[in-house]
């Protein structure tokens, strides 16, 4: 188009100038952006805390399950073996194993707020589901599923207030006979499954679970999870694998004493009727030490012991991985050690190389012309004269 046209054409540049500027003019007249995502922000705040609050709500419901339903078993297990009257360690254990229903029933529901709340976090952080859609569909759709209903099915497993009360005969051939065990005391051992909740327990108090950590993982598209806040636990904290150790002997020490209790000798030295001797069997198993004082018998005794094993390995793995971690020098450390060594092989350099010019000097004519003194005798008293030697 000509130049001297009343409407010329613009430049490129000049076009995209112009649409960053009329972007620019319509993001500022809408109704403050900065201040929507502070809400958003804050919101996503409420909801983690309010997550936290109902995941410590559940975890506490499911151990205090736990603790009554190992009272129970315990209990039990000292009556029977005594003799008398019965029925108020009856109704003892009928109320205790209702105070397990009500706890595991808190917990479950304790379990569905939380996941309730995941949900909604997920909607604040932008994922969209239509009206109508349930609970399941929601979960389903945000990868939760599944975890959800393994917590539930983890919990549904707890001695029951009806129908507990028979035995259950397992075929052992070390011994050759059936090993008996309570309903009850199998269920309790079950129970145990609930370790599974500690870990997401114990990262959702970590920095890592703050809000700001989520944003900053979201810009590098990392998903900040549970996984990823335990593997930098067992990674980088001595405490953590400490806590997972004592927790690892403390089970398999009662599970091993659960099975192995209904068959072993109570007058024995070593014998596995006793919680200590279970938890030294335990120890000396898991560091593959094994003394051969004490032994399982039991063949369930001996697969719990193998299980024992294999998990001891993965534990060790992890200690030797944070013990090298917290040992071996960090970049700046080893830059620190290699100045420090250039700086004593400088001064020794310059201190040798001293020494050999004054001996140099000292052995100079010059130095014996200006101090009037001979020049040192170097020569070593232990070399032979050379008369010594045979010439003249």
């Amino acid at each position: 188009m000509d130049s001297r046209s009343p409407n010329p054409s613009p430049r490129p540049k000049e076009r995209i100038a112009g649409f960053i500027s009329r972007r620019w003019l319509a993001v500022s007249k809408k109704a403050g952006p900065t201040k929507y995502a502070m809400h958003c922000f804050e919101e996503q705040r409420i909801l983690i805390a309010s997550n936290t609050w109902w995941f410590t709500f559940s975890t506490i419901c499911s151990f205090l399950g736990l603790a009554i339903a190992i009272l129970n078993s315990e209990i039990d297990f000292v009556v029977v073996r005594t003799e008398g009257d019965h029925a108020t360690w009856h109704s003892v254990s009928h109320v205790l194993k209702y105070c397990i229903l009500g706890l595991t029933i808190a917990a479950i529901f304790g379990l569905l707020t939380f996941y309730q709340g995941l949900l909604a976090l997920n909607q604040v952080r932008g994922m969209y589901f239509a009206e109508g859609t349930s609970f399941a569909s929601k979960l389903h759709l945000s990868g939760l599923l599944l975890p959800c209903t393994f917590d539930i099915l983890v919990h549904l497993v707890f001695p029951f207030p009806v129908y507990t009360s028979h035995d259950t005969y397992v075929w052992d051939s070390v011994l050759g006979h059936f090993s008996q065990y309570p309903a009850q005391d199998l269920l309790t051992c079950a129970m145990f499954l609930r370790v599974v909740l500690l870990p997401r327990f114990l990262c959702s108090f970590h920095d890592l679970n703050a809000p700001d950590a989520r944003v900053y993982g979201r810009l590098v598209s990392l998903d900040v999870n549970t996984d990823l806040i335990a593997k930098v636990l067992l990674n980088e904290s001595v405490t953590a694998l400490g806590v997972v150790w004592v927790i690892s002997i403390g089970v398999f020490a009662y599970l091993l004493y659960i099975f192995e209790r209904q068959d072993a000798d109570p007058a024995s030295v070593f014998s596995l009727a006793r919680y200590r001797n279970c938890v030294w069997l335990t120890i000396i198993t898991m560091t593959t030490v094994g003394y051969g004082d004490c032994f399982p018998s039991t063949r369930m005794g001996r697969i719990c012991t193998v299980a024992a094993c294999f998990f001891a390995v993965v534990l060790f793995a992890l200690t030797v991985n944070c013990s090298l971690r917290k040992l071996s020098l960090s970049k700046n450390e080893v830059t620190f050690h290699r100045v420090v060594e250039r700086v004593r092989a400088g001064k020794s350099v310059v201190r040798h190389g001293a020494l050999l010019i004054e001996s140099v000097y000292m052995r100079s004519p010059m130095y014996a012309r200006l101090s009037g003194r001979a020049p040192p005798d170097y020569v070593d008293s232990s070399r032979p004269k050379p008369s010594e030697r045979g010439y003249q």
